[in-house]
């Protein structure tokens, strides 16, 4: 047991079958759902919470936040965030104030990007092509949790309505009394997806392309990036041969995320940085909002609605974006050493 974690505080009684995992008596602070835990630093604890989906690091003041939150739909929203971190390869991503804004702001997955989660999880847990993954429909159950995590589920019936979906679709085969099993239509599905972008080290760059904004490309957005460990990609700096917009698809499909920045000129607002924001979104890639504060007051309300970096100066673009950058996604593959 780790001595002085006095702010996991939350006493539960434990079914049994957590008890024999090795489940500790505290609780998660987004769902108060029994954990395992560790001290990893002066600052975080790390916690292993099946209702969360996994690992995640977190320190006393946001653990101490979250307690105090009793809303199935944030919880829902922020658990989210969590797994796809996960799934860009952030093996234990750290809560903190920012995440927990993004949180707020965000929107549960469509139905269909729902169902996709449970393959992936299914895909990522199954040891063997013919074992199928065991669900219990009786009691709480760990496999249950996981699941439910991934999909966005708030209540098990949303996560056993997915189930049945995409049974129906094909993807999965249902094992009598043993559970579901990944079909090879399953596989060939996820294929398809195209999930190139999980494991890139490349962060695209959308934005105004402007001798007015090649200070803040050059001092900004390609230092802030690189110090995260990441390579800054901006499609006018990039040889090519085809279409424009195919590029920009296919750049946009490598990419482990994008930056997005809205600022504009006397023109107005530029179409294509909505558009390569939407594409991204629609992809699941992650999207950090950036604009100078000038201009700010002009982003389309649909959009003004997400965090963005707002920015006055070239260093401090640099700052923030590197510390968002790490904050959601971690420190990239070419991070200096």
């Amino acid at each position: 047991m780790i001595q002085n974690i006095k702010w996991i505080e939350t006493l539960l009684i434990l079914p049994d079958m957590y008890k024999n995992e090795g489940y500790s008596e505290y609780s998660c602070p987004i769902w108060k759902t029994p954990i395992k835990y560790e001290k990893c630093s002066e600052e975080y604890v790390s916690i292993d919470s099946p209702r969360a989906g996994g690992k995640y690091k977190i320190d006393e003041d946001t653990a101490k936040q979250l307690y105090s939150s009793n809303n199935p739909d944030f919880q829902a929203r922020l658990t989210s965030i969590l797994v796809k971190n996960r799934l860009y390869g952030i093996s234990e991503p750290i809560v903190s104030t920012s995440t927990i804004e993004e949180a707020e702001k965000s929107t549960l997955l469509k139905v269909w990007e729902r169902a996709n989660r449970i393959l992936f999880y299914f895909l990522q847990h199954s040891n063997h092509l013919n074992h199928p993954f065991p669900i219990y429909f009786e009691d709480s159950h760990i496999n249950d949790a996981y699941l439910m995590a991934w999909s966005d589920s708030i209540q098990k019936n949303d996560m056993l309505y997915l189930l049945i979906y995409c049974w129906k679709q094909g993807w999965l085969e249902k094992k009598e009394m043993s559970g579901y099993l990944l079909t090879v239509d399953g596989h060939k599905y996820l294929d398809d997806l195209d999930r190139t972008s999980i494991n890139s080290s490349q962060a695209f760059v959308a934005m105004w392309f402007d001798d007015e904004m090649n200070e803040a490309w050059v001092k900004g957005f390609r230092p802030g990036i690189e110090e995260a460990g990441y390579e800054a990609v901006r499609i006018d700096k990039k040889n090519y041969n085809d279409k424009i917009d195919d590029e920009i698809i296919a750049e946009i499909r490598r990419s482990r995320f994008v930056v997005a920045d809205f600022t504009h000129g006397q023109k107005g607002a530029r179409g294509g940085v909505y558009y390569e924001a939407g594409f991204a979104h629609g992809l699941g890639i992650g999207v950090i909002f950036t604009c100078r504060k000038d201009k700010l007051s002009e982003v389309h309300f649909d959009v003004r609605q997400y965090n963005h970096i707002v920015w006055n100066s070239e260093d401090e673009l640099k700052t923030n974006l590197k510390n968002r950058i790490v904050a959601t996604l971690g420190e990239g593959p070419k991070i200096s050493i």
